[in-house]
């Protein structure tokens, strides 16, 4: 089978009885790469880890010379 995710409140769990339209695949970067762990798709290749990735690049655009400073302990909402 595949893995999948879901915005659902179940939480973390080994199996789940959902519609079909209440999940999605995780990306193909999972099949291919065995090693990455399924938990790098609740952070850096999920949604939190996406929305840093493109809030840098997209909305901060850095630019060479500018200093930018990462701060874990900010948290996913960066309060």
């Amino acid at each position: 089978g595949d893995f999948v995710n879901s915005h659902l409140a179940a939480g973390w769990c080994g199996y789940a009885i959902v519609q079909d339209h209440e999940v999605y695949k995780l990306p193909q970067v999972f099949e291919e790469h065995p090693t990455i762990p399924l938990r790098a798709a609740l952070g850096v290749l999920g949604g939190t880890g996406l929305t840093a990735y493109f809030g840098l690049l997209r909305i901060g655009m850095p630019s060479k010379g500018d200093t930018v400073v990462v701060s874990a302990a900010a948290g996913a909402t960066g309060s």
